[in-house]
């Protein structure tokens, strides 16, 4: 049994990696669309600036919810009852 407890954590380590590592792309091709979107749309002065800020503070936003999500998952599984079968 404790062989499956481990790799049982094992996988929920990488879930959660996989997790945080594809929200954390995510956000870096959010900060890439912020930075040319205003090209791409000519926009240019005050309108160029807001929509880039609000391109970055999205993707600061899903940094910061990956990595929560990582230490939300990680808790679950080490507080998860070992004995419990899940279906």
């Amino acid at each position: 049994m404790p062989d499956q407890k481990n790799q049982s954590a094992a996988l929920a380590k990488v879930i959660a990696n996989a997790v945080a590592g594809a929200m954390i792309i995510g956000a870096a091709m959010l900060v890439f669309v912020g930075m040319m979107m205003p090209g791409w749309a000519q926009f240019s002065g005050p309108e160029a600036t807001w929509l880039s800020i609000a391109f970055y503070v999205v993707a600061a936003a899903e940094v910061g919810i990956a990595f929560y999500l990582r230490a939300f998952i990680r808790k679950a599984q080490r507080s998860a009852n070992p004995s419990v079968v899940q279906r």
